[in-house]
């Protein structure tokens, strides 16, 4: 999880100070910040999967990458919460996992 917060704080870092030999792919990545975050990425080739994903996690990839990525990590990290709380409760049955599996916040 650090790992996956240290990569976001690089690639906001590169976003507010971009370097000279991004200048070409600026727009592009002006574009999966924005709305239209799932035609950029299923547009050419995958165009049938474009609903599912403005669908997707209810919607949040309709605003843009980043939220995206705080949106995931947040219900990961929740989960991993929950989890570890079974563990010491002594409720870790098979029951309980099955209802974090079936957790539709994080599919």
């Amino acid at each position: 999880m650090e790992l996956c917060l240290k990569k976001e704080r690089d690639y906001n870092d590169m976003r507010t100070n971009m370097p000279v030999y991004f200048s070409d792919a600026t727009d592009f990545i002006d574009k999966l910040e924005s709305k239209n975050f799932c035609e950029i990425v299923y547009g050419e080739g995958y165009k049938e999967l474009v609903p599912l994903c403005k669908t997707s996690l209810n919607g949040i990839l309709n605003k843009g990458l980043s939220n995206a990525f705080y949106y995931m990590f947040t219900q990961i990290l929740k989960q991993n919460l929950n989890y570890n709380a079974l563990g010491v409760t002594g409720n870790r049955t098979a029951s309980e996992l099955k209802k974090m599996i079936a957790n539709l916040d994080i599919i």
